[in-house]
């Protein structure tokens, strides 16, 4: 779902993440993705996204505001870690805006919540576990990909149980 920051003529109401509350609750074996992070609705997004499991975010956009506005962009993913957690937390980085996408990986590859995020807000630092989940587990998981086997597989062994 794109909620948050309006192209063109949309109406900004109409871009807030609360309309996904009453479906979250109605269609419960359904899974919503609220992209970008919600920006600017980001405390609605992660309360809203950390009360219903079937709510993911995605990070499209992140990387793409962070060179703007590294502080705002590290404060909304300590929120998203802290309130959501990593297991539904997906990489994207709306590369097309780009003329590449590896400067992309390789910021996110070593960001970390800065010390003095964590200790005012209490966000919790990117672990390797959690940026391998964000970077492609979760999406993995999500479409019902077992990686384990798909690595297995792509190395002519079977797959470890």
């Amino acid at each position: 779902m794109h909620k948050g920051i309006p192209f063109a003529f949309e109406n900004i109401e109409d871009l807030r993440p609360n309309d996904l509350q009453k479906a979250a609750r109605d269609f419960p074996q359904m899974t919503f993705i609220i992209h970008h992070l919600g920006i600017p609705y980001v405390d609605e997004t992660m309360n809203i996204a950390g009360r219903f499991p079937n709510i993911w975010v995605a990070l499209s956009g992140w990387v793409n505001a962070y060179p703007l506005m590294p502080y705002d962009c590290m404060h909304a993913l300590g929120k998203a870690l802290m309130m959501v957690g990593p297991d539904r937390l997906l990489w994207g980085t709306e590369s097309f805006l780009s003329t590449t996408v590896q400067p992309w990986v390789d910021l996110f590859a070593t960001v970390q919540i800065p010390d003095e995020l964590q200790d005012k807000y209490g966000y919790p630092p990117i672990t390797d576990e959690g940026r391998r989940k964000m970077f492609g587990l979760n999406q993995a998981r999500l479409l019902g990909i077992d990686v384990g086997e798909r690595i297995a597989k792509l190395h002519g062994k079977k797959a470890v149980a």
